[in-house]
């Protein structure tokens, strides 16, 4: 029972063996290789084309030296012919190389383990090719990043920056997570809350003009990478009148109404306290005075800076909505007085007795 046994065995180990075997050959035959980086390899078509594997790849990318030498193709019968292989690493890439029969072919790449048959060989024809190829690990990728040429804005505008980022060859932008910043806080407000979704970011002029530097740190794959640009913004203050202005909450406790004003002319206002009303829209001839809290008689704002005033009702509250309301007061500009009102967001300026929009703030 024992020697047969054993000779169950030493059955199963042979068809196990013999099937190894074929397997391997199979695996020739449909022309599947796998390479050590160093090493000359033979590589010999069972039809028009071949796959080739790196061993040892691991997922940080890196730089390597292809060089392909002793080139033939040759039909069925094993007669030499002139004919050209296509060489590429990836069928989504543009990237293709070319070498002809008795021709040698070097070229570097970037690849890493997430590659799919590294390398594919490729007659355009029915022949058959063979060759030797030798592939040698250069470097490391490194994560590159390339900004902006100098920027110039206006100090309302708006702009959205896009940096380019590069792994090795490999465009990583859209992968890439930002970091931004101004070397002057106050002159440009930075949007980059989506950066780890999308490859740009916003600028957002400040109302005040200059020059600063914006530096942009790309972070992937545990290297990060960092350049910067000049941004240069202009002023946009106007000759004339012109104010932004937000009338944004209103205080039942208090009885106060609060408003913020930029002022974007080129000379200061002034704002009075005095014949300053409130009036509730849902009732036009329904109004109360209001005035400046602290007992100011008036509020001076400087050219493109912003200031909060806040009114005071007289009389009880009567009202909870502030969207329902519009303030409106004197404005002292360049020798001129003027009647403003402020609706939400809006500010609209009275001439000739007709109300016109003069601004929105957003």
């Amino acid at each position: 029972m024992k020697k047969r046994v054993l000779s169950y065995v030493g059955l199963f180990m042979f068809l196990f063996f013999c099937t190894l075997f074929i397997k391997a050959k199979d695996v020739s035959a449909l022309g599947y290789y796998q390479v050590d980086f160093g090493e000359t390899t033979s590589i010999k078509s069972e039809g028009n084309d071949a796959s080739v594997d790196i061993n040892g790849l691991n997922s940080k990318k890196i730089k390597v030296k292809v060089e392909i030498t002793n080139v033939s193709v040759y039909n069925d019968d094993g007669s030499v012919v002139d004919d050209t292989i296509q060489v590429s690493y990836d069928e989504e890439s543009e990237k293709r190389w070319y070498v002809k029969a008795g021709e040698v072919l070097t070229f570097t790449y970037y690849v890493d383990e997430y590659d799919d048959y590294t390398l594919e060989f490729e007659l355009y024809s029915i022949n058959n090719f063979s060759l030797d190829l030798k592939i040698t690990k250069i470097s490391e990728a490194e994560l590159t990043i390339s900004c902006h040429k100098p920027i110039t804005m206006k100090d309302t505008e708006l702009k959205k920056v896009r940096p380019i980022v590069y792994y090795g060859d490999e465009n990583v932008s859209k992968f890439a997570k930002f970091k931004v910043k101004a070397s002057k806080k106050n002159l440009v407000n930075i949007d980059a809350s989506d950066s780890e979704s999308d490859d740009y970011f916003y600028l957002f002029g400040n109302y005040y003009s200059g020059k600063c530097k914006i530096t942009v740190t790309a972070k992937y794959r545990g290297q990060s990478c960092s350049d910067s640009f000049t941004l240069t913004i202009k002023s946009k203050l106007k000759n004339n009148l012109y104010v932004y202005g937000d009338l944004y909450s209103y205080n039942t406790r208090s009885n106060t109404f609060t408003m913020s004003l930029t002022n974007r002319s080129r000379k200061q206002i002034k704002i009075y306290s005095s014949e300053a009303v409130v009036i509730d829209n849902d009732y036009v001839s329904f109004n109360r005075k209001v005035k400046m809290t602290k007992n100011k008689k008036s509020i001076t704002i400087k050219p493109g800076k912003s200031k909060t005033i806040y009114w005071k009702v007289f009389g009880g509250t009567t009202w909870h909505d502030v969207d329902d309301f519009e303030i409106y007061f004197k404005c002292y500009y360049k020798g001129k007085v003027s009647w403003l009102s402020v609706k939400g967001e809006t500010v609209y300026i009275w001439k000739k007795g007709k109300r016109k929009s003069m601004s929105y703030m957003f």
